[in-house]
């Protein structure tokens, strides 16, 4: 599927559709644009999943060449793009609703620091 399709059908979805859907065949290199450039209201979504482009090294044990390409920079570099999806994904969700956070890393950077920092936000904006 092309790229210009993917878009179309993220945006016919989320403006045509009366409840709320999104759509989830996104290439890697568009996940942060359609994430949090693509209107859509805020706290309508019961349930929310945020699995997110990470470094892979979970997947080293089935995935040796992994080895190769890894670097400690990769891993890092991937935060903040991390930590931007589940924010997005934190506004989306509706009070007393329920959000998954995966990555397919064992790296504290990709996992615990993004859901501290996404919970650290959240409350900050928070009005309870």
């Amino acid at each position: 599927m092309s790229r210009g399709s993917i878009m179309d059908i993220a945006f016919n979805v989320i403006q045509y559709v009366s409840k709320p859907h999104f759509v989830n065949q996104v290439p890697p290199r568009d996940v942060a644009w359609v994430i949090c450039r693509v209107p859509c209201p805020e706290g309508v979504y019961d349930r929310i999943i945020c699995d997110v482009p990470c470094s892979g090294d979970g997947t080293l044990r089935k995935n040796p060449n992994i080895w190769a390409e890894w670097t400690p920079e990769f891993a890092m570099g991937l935060h903040s793009l991390q930590l931007r999806i589940a924010q997005r994904g934190a506004a989306l969700l509706k009070v007393g609703g329920y959000m998954v956070y995966s990555t397919c890393s064992f790296n504290p950077i990709e996992n615990e620091a993004v859901v501290a920092g996404a919970a650290y936000t959240r409350s900050l904006f928070s009005s309870t």
